[in-house]
């Protein structure tokens, strides 16, 4: 319980009846017996909202997941390259849509005065 031993257990114990003493401590224990239980009812509720959130989660992952599924598939009907059982998609090494573009040809970059001793 806890991670601790019955000897630590013990000196625990020990300590409890002899700063509560020992007509405070049935009560204090209740109290604490109380709290617990309320703990433990707060667990169960969280792990019930965390299942159905999961639930929830999966449910709209498979349907999104076999949606796109779908879509793959339509798409890979459509357009595959000779029988090769893939879509048929070229890639040029750029990312980029506009060949030659650099987004460098539009930034002029200006040092600032002073820094090139033009003062």
């Amino acid at each position: 319980m806890f991670g601790i031993g019955q000897g630590e257990f013990l000196v625990i114990l020990l300590v409890a009846v002899v700063l509560l003493g020992p007509r405070r401590l049935p009560e204090v224990a209740r109290r604490l017996a109380q709290v617990y239980q309320v703990l433990l009812a707060w667990k169960a509720e969280f792990d019930r909202q965390l299942a159905e959130i999961r639930r929830d989660i999966e449910a709209a992952s498979d349907v999104q997941f076999s949606a796109t599924e779908e879509a793959l598939k339509d798409e890979s009907a459509s357009t595959t390259d000779e029988g090769a059982g893939g879509p048929a998609v070229a890639f040029n090494g750029q990312a980029d849509a506009t060949p030659g573009y650099s987004y460098r040809d539009e930034v002029q970059l200006e040092a600032p005065k002073g820094v090139n001793g033009d003062g």
